[in-house]
């Protein structure tokens, strides 16, 4: 009995073993083509990579398409990549505070303008404003007029931030609290500036 007890669990061990061999010989196969792939794979893996930064700037040249390449060459491209591109800088600029620094300006410009009204034949303080205006804009202020008046800053709002020019509301603190529209531009060496500011007249 005991010997017939025996022969049967050899016989189970023996299939178990088997069982296990015959699962293990397929997985065993695969890790050697897995093996096999990785190796080639890291012999070529410059030239890979080459390709696929090939592709990609191909296909960043040259568009999924021939139309859309047709595309890129004509002039309502050219037109919306450059808005695209001043859109960019404009988000650059006011990330980096240009509401803020036209605003310090603008109180500058005008404190120097209260002066001029108190002094009009004073050239010096009107020469003062010529950097911080366009050199155009500039010509015609400094023949300008300048009634007596407070024109202290109290309050600007800007607008146009998405175009070329900029520009913003302006309230003094005079009595008449006396309103200006002002506009800035960009120029060379000088960053962005006034380039005109008119009053604006109250409806009788």
């Amino acid at each position: 009995m005991y010997s017939k007890f025996k022969i049967v669990i050899s016989i189970l061990s023996v299939t178990v073993i088997l069982a296990c061999l015959i699962q293990a010989i397929p997985i065993y196969s695969q890790l050697q083509q897995y093996n096999a792939i990785i190796d080639d794979s890291e012999q070529n893996k410059g030239s890979v990579e080459e390709t696929i930064t090939a592709t990609e700037d191909l296909s960043v040249r040259s568009g999924s398409t021939a139309d859309e390449a047709d595309y890129r060459s004509t002039q309502e491209y050219s037109d919306n990549n450059s808005r695209i591109l001043a859109l960019k800088e404009r988000i650059n600029l006011l990330n980096n505070g240009i509401t803020s620094d036209l605003t310090d300006l603008t109180k500058l410009v005008f404190n120097k303008i209260t002066e001029i009204s108190a002094d009009p034949k004073n050239d010096k303080l009107r020469d003062e404003c010529k950097q911080y205006m366009t050199d155009d804009y500039f010509e015609r202020f400094k023949d300008t007029e300048i009634e007596r008046e407070s024109y202290m800053v109290y309050d600007i709002r800007f607008c146009d931030l998405d175009k070329d020019d900029i520009s913003a509301y302006v309230l003094t603190r005079s009595s008449n609290q006396i309103r200006f529209f002002v506009t800035y531009s960009y120029e060379e060496g000088k960053n962005y500036v006034i380039s005109d500011i008119k009053t604006i007249k109250n409806e009788v």
